[in-house]
C-alpha cells in the first residue's frame, strides 16, 4: 500500500470517530483539575513567553484550545476535516481563536522557520514515516524553536496486556450495551505503522536525535494517567495502564540529553 493510500485510510478512520472521540478515555479533557495538569505540562516547556504554536495531529483541538487559553497564537493541523470541524466548534464554543487547517503532519508545506514551538500528543505512534515527520517538524521551527512530543507504549503485546484489555473490552460492553473500545483502524493500516503499539522514549529519543534537535529533555506523565483513572469506570481502569511521557528538544542546540523520570 502506497503512503498516499494509508494516509487516505487513516483520515476516514478519524473522520469516523470524531463524533465520539472526545468521549474516549484520554483524548478528550473534561474538567478543571486534568485541564491544570495539561496546563502545567505545557509550562514547563516555555519560558513565561507568548508564542506561535503548531499542534500538530490535533484532533478535535485538546492542546490547541489548551495552548490558546494560556494566551499563545495556535495554528492546529489534522489530516481528518471531520475532526477539524469538531475543533472549531469547541473553539467557538469557548470564545477562542485557533487556525485550524487540513495538512500533513509529515508534509505540512508551511514556510521554513514558521513557529517557535511545534507539539503534538498522541501522533508520533500513527504516523507511517515518523523520520519524515521529524525533519519537517525541524524545518518548520524558528532557530532555538521547541519541539515537544507527548507519546506513549499502548500495548507492549505482553500477554498481562492483552488479557486486560480484551477483558476491558468485554466489560464495557456488558456495562455500556456496545463495544466503545474499538480498533480504529484496519488490519492494513497497522501493518504500515512502524509503532502501532505506541512509542518507546528511547525510540522518541533516537527520532529527535536524528532529526538534530539537542538539548534534549524527558519526563513522565503517569500522574496524568493516574488522574485520568480516578475519572472512569473500573471495568475501564483494568486496560487504562500504560507508560506515558513528554520528550522536548531544541532546534539547533547540541546540548547534552537530560532525561528526568
Amino acid at each position: 500500500m502506497s503512503s498516499i493510500d494509508v494516509k487516505d485510510q487513516i483520515r476516514q478512520s478519524w473522520n469516523r470517530s470524531s463524533s465520539a472521540y472526545d468521549g474516549h478515555a484520554g483524548h478528550g479533557i473534561h474538567s478543571k483539575t486534568e485541564e491544570d495538569l495539561w496546563k502545567n505540562e505545557i509550562k514547563k516547556t516555555l519560558n513565561g513567553e507568548t508564542v506561535s504554536i503548531l499542534d500538530v495531529g490535533c484532533g478535535t483541538g485538546a492542546i490547541s484550545l489548551l495552548c490558546a487559553e494560556m494566551g499563545h497564537h495556535v495554528t492546529g493541523i489534522d489530516l481528518s476535516e471531520k475532526m477539524l470541524e469538531r475543533a472549531r466548534e469547541k473553539a467557538g464554543m469557548k470564545g477562542l481563536s485557533v487556525d485550524f487547517q487540513i495538512r500533513d503532519a509529515e508534509k505540512t508545506e508551511f514556510p521554513e522557520s514558521s513557529f517557535d514551538l511545534v507539539i503534538n500528543r498522541h501522533l508520533l505512534w500513527t504516523l507511517p514515516n515518523p523520520r519524515a515527520a521529524l525533519l519537517e517538524w525541524q524545518r518548520v521551527l524558528k532557530p532555538e524553536g521547541r519541539l515537544v512530543v507527548i507519546d506513549g507504549i499502548w500495548n507492549d503485546r505482553k500477554f498481562g496486556t492483552t488479557l486486560r484489555q480484551n477483558t476491558s473490552k468485554v466489560l464495557t460492553g456488558i456495562y455500556e450495551g456496545k463495544d466503545r473500545i474499538e480498533t480504529t483502524y484496519s488490519d492494513e493500516i497497522w501493518s504500515n505503522l512502524p509503532h502501532g503499539g505506541g512509542v518507546p522514549l528511547h525510540v522518541a529519543e533516537t527520532y529527535l536525535k536524528e532529526a538534530h534537535f539537542g538539548d534534549i529533555q524527558s519526563w513522565s506523565l503517569q500522574h496524568i494517567i493516574e488522574y485520568q483513572r480516578t475519572q472512569m469506570p473500573w471495568y475501564k481502569r483494568i486496560a487504562y495502564k500504560w507508560n506515558y511521557f513528554l520528550i522536548q528538544g531544541l532546534k539547533g542546540s547540541t546540548a547534552e540529553t537530560n532525561e528526568n523520570k
